[in-house]
């Protein structure tokens, strides 16, 4: 369960400056970049409010065990990282690719990294997560809204600076960790959108 909420707690946050190459590409792609930029800030100030207003009532997170965590559950998992984070959080978003998927949806992969104070069991220390994902972007009558994340791989943790094992347990005297290679993720262009890779 830590690990679920570590890694939740990269998947509802973003800033983004990457992706103004796609949005050129493909207009309809540029108010993504804002709502990243506004969810960051509210995500900073602890605005859960705002947080779930760009979310869409059937929003949900597919886990890379292939389990469908509903609005409910990720409202909750919010809240709990909201619970246990100390400030400053600095939160960062690098979007690999967008592309649009029809009129009325977006799909954009994006490395989201988040660094809190928490209290791991034996004090407060600077952690760090990264996660990989494609957040699906649904328009509506009120505007661009997140409906989905899926596709999550590559996470990574650190702490103080060092990086460990994101499926373990943090142990302050654990070995040090090295990930395996994870490739670049790899946009898929369809008939009517377009995608950079």
């Amino acid at each position: 369960m830590r690990f679920l909420a570590a890694m939740a707690c990269a998947l509802f946050i973003g800033v983004s400056g990457a992706s103004a190459q796609d949005a050129q590409q493909d207009g309809r792609l540029a108010p993504m970049n804002v709502h990243y930029q506004r969810l960051a800030q509210a995500y900073a100030e602890n605005d859960t409010a705002m947080i779930l207003a760009y979310r869409t009532p059937d929003f949900y997170v597919e886990t890379p065990g292939g389990d469908r965590l509903d609005r409910d559950v990720t409202t909750q998992i919010l809240v709990d990282f909201f619970t246990q984070s100390a400030p400053p959080v600095e939160l960062s978003t690098i979007v690999q690719c967008a592309r649009m998927n029809g009129d009325v949806e977006a799909l954009f992969t994006v490395t989201q990294t988040t660094t809190r104070n928490a209290d791991l069991g034996d004090g407060q220390h600077r952690v760090a997560s990264a996660v990989t994902q494609t957040d699906t972007w649904r328009l509506t009558p009120e505007g661009w809204r997140l409906a989905s994340i899926s596709s999550i791989h590559g996470a990574r943790r650190w702490v103080d600076g060092v990086e460990v094992d994101p499926l373990r347990p943090y142990a302050a005297n654990a070995r040090p960790f090295t990930p395996a290679n994870v490739p670049a993720p790899i946009c898929e262009s369809t008939s009517n959108g377009s995608a950079t890779p």
